[in-house]
């Protein structure tokens, strides 16, 4: 008679030994794909060879299956959560990576996860319950601290690094304190421009002033754990607040590092420079100024800005008809002119010069009949023009001066070939001559304009103090950034 321990093993006459469990879950041994005891007997009449078996993993997972089937489904649910769940939060937090990473609202991780687990049947997601808001964003800040902890692990290894710092408004009307990092990555072999952080500054101060600010970036600095003394540049925008040679944010900071170096940003100081020229231009700044004010003038009004767009598709229809070509229509909308952002300017008047006939259609109602009258003005148009040859070369060499890439000896050569061709323009006259074409042609321009001497005159002169200024500014920029 056979042990009681063995009492999940029979006896099949002129066979041999089966296990019941065995047999019934159909387990095999997956090393030595052996099915002895489940589906071939065993022949071994040895009580050494029962009790092998008995202690084998093969049975243990027999009786562990037939112990979950006995379960009752919340038992089932319970054992399988424990089992699944490293592998769900692994999931979880490379979906929400994948949305940081592509910019994605945070709020799109819950409704991706429930899409992921009904229709591709991720089945195992639906025992993750973090579902709440308060949940997802400790998701995403402890991914935030994760992927920070990693830059400035690297930027600790680096001899030296340096800040980026600017202040501003967000649309809440909240002061926010934005600090870029930049080092040498030694793994990588480049320089590395990391994200570092955004600070409050009315959150701990009554006003954005330079102690702010400098209390801000140390504490920042020390929180990071990086070295206030391997701070060797510190790029601003070149406002008093950060450039003051007394109390500006350089200043303090140069009291606990002697050492660092105050840039300030090439691409902001050559939208200075522009500035700086509209206001020895004043007609160049009035010209901005209606810009601006035709921007608003159909970005308030949705009815307006329909009509302007339709006049566009009437005209290039009418132009193509003529042409004989078969292009796609296309209807732009315009750009609005600002000083303090980059390009823009450029932008705004490519836009208005290329609709300039649509423009003019459009503004029909009695409160544009100011617009309407400058616009109408072969002296702004011919600004237009030259504003159109000039303002591509400076946006070029702020592209260039944007590039991740850009070194401080490209620097001069940039310069000088943006000034070679301002002095081309001013040499060849080539916007002026342009716009005589157009005019005379009655193609792209209002029947009603002519170019008469004396306002020829004035835009050869507008187009030369325009020219030397631009010039005079940006090889004072070259020059500072060369020898700093």
């Amino acid at each position: 008679m056979l042990n009681p321990r063995y009492w999940s093993v029979f006896y099949a006459e002129g066979r041999g030994f089966y296990c019941v469990l065995c047999k019934k879950h159909n387990v095999n041994n997956a090393q030595k794909r052996s099915q002895t005891f489940s589906e071939s007997p065993s022949r071994r009449l040895k009580e050494d060879s029962l009790r092998t078996h008995m202690a084998s993993s093969v049975h243990s997972s027999a009786v562990e299956a037939d112990l979950l089937q006995r379960m009752s489904v919340f038992h089932h649910n319970y054992v399988e959560r424990n089992e699944v769940q490293t592998t769900v939060l692994q999931n979880v937090f490379a979906t929400a990576f994948f949305l940081m990473k592509e910019f994605i609202a945070n709020r799109k991780l819950i409704p991706l996860i429930s899409f992921m687990e009904n229709v591709l049947g991720l089945s195992q997601l639906k025992h993750f319950s973090h579902r709440s808001q308060g949940s997802v964003r400790e998701i995403y800040l402890a991914l935030g601290e994760t992927v920070k902890g990693n830059l400035l692990e690297k930027a600790r290894k680096a001899k030296s690094f340096g800040i980026l710092i600017d202040e501003v408004t967000d649309i809440s009307v909240a002061s926010q304190l934005i600090s870029f990092l930049q080092f040498w990555d030694e793994e990588s072999y480049s320089v590395a421009t990391v994200f570092l952080s955004s600070q409050n500054i009315l959150e701990y101060f009554a006003s954005c002033n330079s102690e702010a600010i400098t209390e801000l970036v140390k504490k920042e600095l020390s929180a990071s754990g990086l070295d206030i003394c391997k701070l060797m540049g510190l790029s601003t925008d070149g406002a008093n607040v950060m450039v003051g040679k007394t109390n500006g944010v350089a200043a303090k900071i140069r009291q606990s590092n002697d050492k660092l170096l105050n840039l300030h940003c090439v691409c902001h100081r050559l939208a200075l420079a522009c500035t700086d020229s509209c206001e020895e231009l004043k007609f160049i700044k009035e010209v901005e100024d209606v810009l601006r004010q035709l921007w608003y003038y159909f970005h308030n009004s949705p009815k307006k800005t329909a009509c302007f767009l339709k006049c566009q598709i009437q005209l290039k229809k009418i132009s193509l008809s003529h042409a004989g070509k078969t292009k796609k229509l296309q209807a732009k909308r315009l750009k609005k002119a600002c000083q303090t952002r980059w390009l823009s300017f450029d932008a705004s008047v490519t836009a208005a010069l290329q609709s300039y006939e649509a423009i003019l259609l459009s503004l029909n109602d009695a409160t544009a009949i100011g617009l309407i009258s400058k616009l109408k003005s072969v002296k702004f148009l011919g600004a237009l023009y030259i504003l159109n040859a000039i303002l591509p070369v400076l946006s070029c060499l702020s592209r260039q001066f944007q590039a991740g890439n850009f070194h401080f000896s490209m620097i001069r050569p940039a310069v000088n070939r943006a000034i070679s061709t301002l002095t081309n323009l001013k040499t060849t006259n080539q916007p002026l001559d342009k716009l005589q074409a157009d005019i005379d042609s009655f193609t792209n321009m209002s029947d009603d304009l002519k170019l008469r001497n004396d306002t020829g005159k004035q835009l050869e002169t507008l187009l030369g103090k325009y020219v030397d200024a631009l010039k005079t500014l940006t090889s004072k920029i070259a020059l500072e950034v060369f020898l700093m």
